[in-house]
């Protein structure tokens, strides 16, 4: 989690100016405490979306949530174009993310 920890808090520092999306009390209910307090108050102003809703054995109002935080922030007029992904599945680990950023370094080099 300290690498998220980092990233999270990094991400808050540049969406600080767009106001806050989410108190810390949101996030920890939303994440089910799997967050630590820390990670917790890096995230107050970043956007974020439980993916879990987004899998087909979820509940459809779980599901409406994540479209709803989704539109929130990537569509909306003010929407600042990321979030951070609560309840991902295992199979997005840390070597998976660290692939896909090495994929898009290298694409952005061509």
């Amino acid at each position: 989690m300290l690498a998220a920890g980092r990233a999270a808090r990094s991400l808050a520092r540049k969406a600080s100016h767009r106001g806050s999306t989410a108190s810390a009390a949101q996030l920890a209910r939303r994440c089910q405490s799997t967050l630590s307090a820390e990670d917790t108050e890096a995230l107050k102003g970043v956007p974020t979306v439980d993916v879990g809703g987004l899998f087909p054995d979820a509940p459809s109002e779980r599901r409406d949530a994540a479209h709803a935080e989704l539109r929130q922030a990537l569509v909306d007029e003010d929407a600042p174009g990321f979030f951070y992904a609560l309840n991902a599945p295992e199979t997005l680990n840390a070597q998976y993310l660290d692939s896909v950023y090495a994929f898009v370094e290298d694409a952005h080099a061509l």
